[in-house]
């Protein structure tokens, strides 16, 4: 507030010119300058200063918000996000005298799927080659089979033993 005195008092004609701190601005229903008036009362009532409201903040997707009770000069919002997601921008934003937050207002990202480990994809390379090479012998040996099923093996010899008739080729090796 300054004020000027025409007789080195408040009196007759005496004006002050009022101003808000920082962060708070004046009722726009209130004038900023009141003269004092021949009856030495004001020619006005005093003037209000309210603090300046930054816009309003809403819960980002995925995540959430915690405020004061309201948007005004010098309160805070916390920010986080749910399981899964990031946080990108700052976890805080205040209201700054300017009725603008501090801080670009943040955002939740999903998190990004871990790389493969070289490791597990190592084993389960070697695991599918196993796999394969198993599966392979297999259906070797049961073609083998198959084929020595059908084989009977008529021995002739000089040597006159009874004929020998072999039911697949395991047997004709034991």
């Amino acid at each position: 507030m300054a004020c000027s005195h025409p007789l080195g008092s408040f009196s007759y004609l005496s004006t002050c010119t009022f101003t808000c701190e920082e962060g708070y601005e004046r009722l726009a229903s209130s004038s900023a300058t009141l003269q004092c008036g021949a009856s030495g009362q004001w020619n006005d009532s005093q003037p209000q200063c309210i603090a300046v409201s930054c816009p309003t903040l809403q819960q980002p997707q995925d995540g959430a918000i915690s405020c004061g009770e309201d948007f005004t000069y010098g309160s805070s919002c916390n920010f986080n996000c749910s399981e899964g997601y990031l946080l990108k921008g700052a976890i805080t934003v205040t209201c700054t005298s300017a009725a603008e937050w501090s801080e670009e207002i943040p955002h939740c990202e999903a998190t990004p799927e871990p790389p493969l480990n070289p490791t597990i994809l190592g084993l389960a390379a070697g695991g599918a080659v196993s796999l394969s090479g198993l599966s392979l012998a297999a259906w070797l040996l049961k073609r083998i089979r198959q084929k020595a099923n059908k084989f009977d093996l008529n021995s002739t010899s000089d040597i006159e033993e009874p004929l020998q008739t072999y039911r697949n080729s395991i047997d004709s090796l034991i």
